[in-house]
């Protein structure tokens, strides 16, 4: 162990060693995996990327845009820089970031509503390094003190600038960095993993729906549908015990936003298992409650009358397409109310084929909680190495520098 004051330890104000710019504004209509240049949009941060994206790897998958668009030069996203997003309906997706990995120097350029923060000074910081920082704790309650804004919240790139943060030796941060990377690849493993398994779902429900004979039914004919409310601010905490309370952003095969803890008695259940959709746009995006937990306004709890939690889960998401109407045509403000939900049409095969397929969806599905629980406790220890990791009170001078 090493005390903190043996590590050279320099405290730099974010602006001196980093500049920031604006995304380039597309409709997403624009985009397509057919054009020419690839386009980070502010939704795929959330939902296909996690704390660093490599180019090369997601190429083919990643939405692009024309190759005439005019494009400014520091738009473009060169290896090491990293993306924020600093425009959110809600306050714990505010300084979510993304690390570029892009060493051809392939052109690419991200969306509107995010910013793009390109490192100057990479003889005294190492990209890898401000991204770890910028995923810690201590970074991101400094980040809450600037938001504005109510039902959109916000934080202004100069605030970032203005911040300050801890910067040990290029050597230490090679260190920490190579203490890091393990935890965050298991993570990037697991992440990859759950996708293809849900993936793997998917196809097996569609192919399903192609080949069973199907009648007419309503949603509600298979499911019970519980629309969530937001409790009084008082009933929040983040740190006492209580019931889960989730609200908001609902990500299929992703992690939910930090869930608070409802105080007072909850009235708005969400059984464990049962589909979280959100009602407000973007409707349709759809999880699964790990636990039983409270929802919020801006969700509804979808749960099987049937016994079937794995058939409703990618019914649910096989019927997304279907819910597009619901969310305007480039609006935020979009939402659909119970009784829409309820008398939902759809196509359900027999009672037998929904049982089969309920299996195989039920075991794809523990497989990707089992990953899921994993992927927290890994960031969780991760976030706890972290800050000891910097201070020095752990020691990384035996660790051998990554290549």
């Amino acid at each position: 162990m090493v005390s903190k004051s043996e590590v050279n330890m320099s405290i730099i104000r974010i602006g001196d060693v980093c500049t920031w710019a604006k995304g380039y504004q597309v409709p997403r209509d624009d985009t397509s995996v057919d054009k020419e240049i690839p386009y980070l949009h502010y939704g795929d941060l959330y939902k296909l990327y996690g704390f660093r994206l490599d180019l090369e790897e997601k190429y083919d998958q990643i939405i692009k845009i024309d190759a005439d668009s005019k494009i400014k030069t520091e738009q473009y996203l060169h290896d090491g820089d990293i993306v924020f997003t600093f425009t959110s309906e809600t306050v714990d997706d505010l300084g979510h970031c993304t690390l570029i990995i892009n060493p051809a120097d392939r052109p690419f350029v991200t969306g509107m509503e995010t910013t793009v923060v390109h490192i100057t000074n990479r003889e005294s910081v190492l990209p890898a390094y401000l991204n770890y920082y910028f995923q810690s704790r201590k970074f991101q309650r400094e980040v809450r003190q600037f938001v504005t804004g109510m039902k959109v919240y916000r934080v202004h790139p100069d605030d970032l600038m203005d911040m300050v943060v801890d910067i040990p030796e290029m050597v230490i941060q090679k260190r920490i960095v190579a203490a890091l990377d393990p935890f965050s690849d298991k993570i990037l493993a697991n992440t990859k993993l759950n996708a293809n398994l849900s993936n793997q779902a998917r196809v097996a429900f569609s192919s399903l729906m192609e080949t069973a004979d199907l009648s007419k039914a309503v949603l509600s004919e298979v499911a019970d549908i519980t629309m969530g409310q937001s409790p009084p601010g008082e009933s929040l905490s983040e740190d006492c015990a209580g019931t889960l309370f989730y609200q908001g952003r609902a990500e299929f095969g992703e992690i939910f936003p930090t869930p608070r803890l409802y105080t007072s008695e909850p009235k708005r259940m969400a059984s464990k298992g049962s589909v979280l959709m959100s009602v407000r746009a973007p409707v349709g995006d759809i999880n699964l409650a790990l636990d039983e937990c409270c929802i919020g306004r801006g969700l509804s709890s979808i749960q099987s009358n049937e016994g079937l939690s794995g058939y409703v889960h990618y019914l649910m998401d096989y019927l997304k397409p279907q819910l597009d109407i619901f969310n305007g045509d480039g609006t935020v403000f979009g939402s659909i109310n119970k009784e829409s939900v309820n008398n939902l049409e759809i196509l359900i095969p027999s009672k037998e084929d929904r049982e089969k397929f309920d299996k195989l969806a039920t075991a794809i599905d523990a497989i990707i909680e089992l990953n899921h629980r994993e992927i927290l406790k890994l960031q969780e220890f991760r976030d706890y190495l972290l800050p000891k990791l910097i201070s020095g009170e752990i020691d990384v001078s035996n660790l051998p520098l990554p290549d």
